[in-house]
Order: structure tokens, then C-alpha cells, then sequence
């Protein structure tokens, strides 16, 4: 482990096998007709690639930020300047190219209001224009609100158990869904199972799962222990709770039934669970799963997994897609594409325009020299 950089690059490799997660999940139907009805059920839940960047980023940013959380302004600038550095340029540019894109092609839900819900992250508050401009960006608008209340959850601590904090906020979920449900305004904050699948509030045990992770991680002795007890059993479990989803079909109007809320139980809480009990053992433990996980390749597929997330699915899919044969036959070689892609604008986009924020508005004269650690923060 390396503490006193707050820098993890097993982590780093981790987010990349969570973007290409996602990315199955959203193309395994092509291979339906070839793969065992189990595999295909299982593979069908690999969206759970999400609460892995969920609890992966309650982990760090407490990790990095909670035990030097000031009350004052220098903090907050410093503070925000960072997640802003870290997520929205290449954000705002992706969308941009896609709303123009999508007009161009004469598709909906590509008006100027739409569009400034989207660069704004505010249409993640919002059934209907939850997939709007990049579809999967629902997600940005759930960690943007981690971001947004995490220094207030750091501050309190101190005063309030983290997860009384947390049934605060479940609680806070449930009143806006009473709240809200007749106003019919483009589905704000309804139905409940929107609320629960698709929104901060009703995700953010997977962010708090992570806050007490670090918590532990924190006050843990000793390292790099042999073995790999805790790494495999998150592993299996994860595993686990892939073959447990296939017990409980999702309803397709998002209507909280039975089967719904036994999935949000184990995407929400258990898989979760298990997500970070994996983390710990990469954490902790010394085996070769994590020296994997740390290589060089694996480092800098995970500083693109961003970008690789964003572009996976959208205008820039359809543009390669167009140029390639047969679907199932070209999902591999598609795969390889939107990783070259998503390097190439990592290395010359994203990575100098993080550190320019980063170092500009810092007063520093090195503006583009950011350590690549610095890019996962």
C-alpha cells in the first residue's frame, strides 16, 4: 500500500474490469443464442459494474478528504476544484458532441432545455431524460451528489454514526417519492423505483459501504498480509450475487414488485457488500490478482475507464459501429476500438485538461505536469 500518496493502483486497474462490466452488460444480447441459458442470465447482471464505481469512490474521496476536511473556503475551492477537474470536461465535451450528433440525426430529446439538464447533471433527477444525450451519465449525476454532500457527512461524523446518516437519506428518498409522486413533472423524483435505482438517494449506501471501508482501512495495522481470504470471498460473493439476480426478473415499467425490490437488495446492499469486503482484500492482501490489477496495462486502462464508460454506448459507438460487419462478430474488435479511442483521448484530452484546471486555478506554473496518480482522484 502506498498511504502517504493516498494512491492505489490496484484500485486504478479495478475500474477499468468495472467498465468492461458495463460494457458486456450492454452487449451480451448478441450472444444469446450461443451461450448456456445460466451464463447468459449472469452475464445479463454485469450492470452491477456501477456500484462498483459507487463504493469505490465513497472509499476514496473519504479516504483522501476526510480526515482533513477544514471548514473554510480555501478548502471547499480546492475541494471542488478537484471533482470538477476530475469529471466534467470531458463530460461537457462528450455531451456537446453528442446533442449536436443526435440533432443532427433528428433525434429526441435533443432541445437546448434538455441539453442544459444534461451538462448540468441535473437530468439524473429525472425519468424521462435520465438516458437523454449520454445515456449511461445517469450515473454522474449520482456521484456529482456524493461529491456535493460528502463534505457534510465527514464534518458530522464526528457527531452522528455514518450510517444513521445514511438511513437519513433513505428516509429522505422515501419523503421526496410521497412527496412528488402526483406532480407528474416529467417524472421528477418518480416512480420510487426510479428513486432507488437511478438516483443518490436511493443508492447512497453503496457510497457510505466505502466511506466505512476507508474508516477500517484507516485504523488497519498491518498490510500486505499473504493470502487471499478476503479477495476471493468478495470475489465469489460478487459472483454470488450475479446467479442471485437471475432468480428475480426486473419489471420493464420500473414498478416497484416484489421481484424489483428483492433486486434493489441485492444491487443496492449485498453486492455492495461483497464489492467492498473485494477492495479489502486488494487493500490488504498480497496476491497476484492485485499485482495484476497494478501493472502498468491495467494502470492505464483504468485512468481511461472514464472516458471508455462514456463513449461505450452513444454517437461514438454508432460512428465505429457503422465502419464494422456483422454485430456479434464485431463486438470484440469493437471493444479494442473504444479502448484505443478512449487512451488516445485520455492522453491528449482528458489528462492535460485535468491538470490544467487542477494547476492553473492553483496558481502553479507547471499547469500540465500532473502526476498520472492525480488523474484518479
Amino acid at each position: 500500500m502506498n498511504k502517504p500518496n493516498n494512491y492505489f493502483p490496484q484500485l486504478t486497474g479495478i475500474r477499468a474490469i468495472a467498465a468492461y462490466m458495463v460494457f458486456v452488460y450492454h452487449y451480451i444480447a448478441a450472444y444469446k443464442p450461443v451461450l448456456p441459458t445460466w451464463l447468459y442470465a449472469m452475464l445479463s447482471e454485469l450492470h452491477i459494474g456501477v456500484p462498483v464505481f459507487f463504493v469505490l469512490s465513497g472509499f476514496l474521496i473519504a479516504y483522501r478528504y476526510m480526515d482533513k476536511i477544514e471548514v473554510s473556503r480555501k478548502w471547499m475551492y480546492q475541494y471542488f476544484k478537484n471533482r470538477i477537474a476530475r469529471i466534467y470536461p470531458m463530460y461537457f465535451l462528450l455531451t456537446t458532441f453528442a446533442f449536436l450528433y443526435y440533432h443532427y440525426h433528428s433525434q429526441p430529446q435533443t432541445t437546448v432545455p434538455v441539453y442544459l439538464l444534461n451538462i448540468t447533471f441535473l437530468r439524473g433527477f429525472f425519468n424521462e431524460y435520465k438516458f437523454s444525450g449520454i445515456g449511461q451519465g445517469w450515473s454522474l449525476t449520482v456521484e456529482e451528489c456524493f461529491y456535493a454532500v460528502a463534505p457534510i457527512i465527514f464534518l458530522l461524523r464526528v457527531r452522528i454514526n455514518i450510517w444513521v446518516m445514511a438511513a437519513f437519506m433513505l428516509c429522505l428518498a422515501l419523503a421526496m417519492v410521497v412527496l412528488f409522486k402526483d406532480a407528474n413533472f416529467h417524472q421528477f423524483f418518480s416512480p420510487a423505483s426510479f428513486v432507488f435505482t437511478y438516483t443518490y438517494f436511493g443508492r447512497c449506501l453503496e457510497f457510505f459501504i466505502g466511506i466505512q471501508l476507508a474508516m477500517i482501512i484507516k485504523s488497519t495495522a498491518a498490510m500486505d498480509k499473504c493470502g487471499i481470504k478476503y479477495t476471493l470471498t468478495g470475489a465469489v460473493g460478487v459472483v454470488a450475487c450475479l446467479y442471485m439476480f437471475t432468480f428475480f426478473i426486473p419489471s420493464a415499467d420500473l414498478s416497484l414488485s416484489k421481484d424489483m425490490v428483492k433486486r434493489l437488495c441485492i444491487n443496492n446492499v449485498l453486492c455492495p457488500i461483497f464489492i467492498s469486503l473485494l477492495f479489502y482484500g486488494l487493500l490488504t492482501e498480497a496476491s497476484l490478482f492485485r499485482r495484476f490489477l497494478a501493472t502498468p496495462l491495467m494502470k492505464l486502462l483504468g485512468e481511461s475507464s472514464y472516458i471508455f464508460y462514456l463513449i461505450h454506448v452513444g454517437f461514438i459507438y454508432e460512428i465505429v459501429r457503422s465502419f464494422l460487419p456483422t454485430f456479434s462478430a464485431m463486438v470484440p474488435l469493437l471493444f479494442i476500438i473504444l479502448n484505443i479511442i478512449s487512451i488516445l483521448l485520455f492522453k491528449l484530452i482528458e489528462h492535460p485538461v485535468n491538470g490544467w484546471i487542477r494547476a492553473h486555478f492553483n496558481g502553479e506554473k507547471q499547469a500540465t505536469k500532473l502526476p498520472s496518480s492525480a488523474v484518479v482522484a
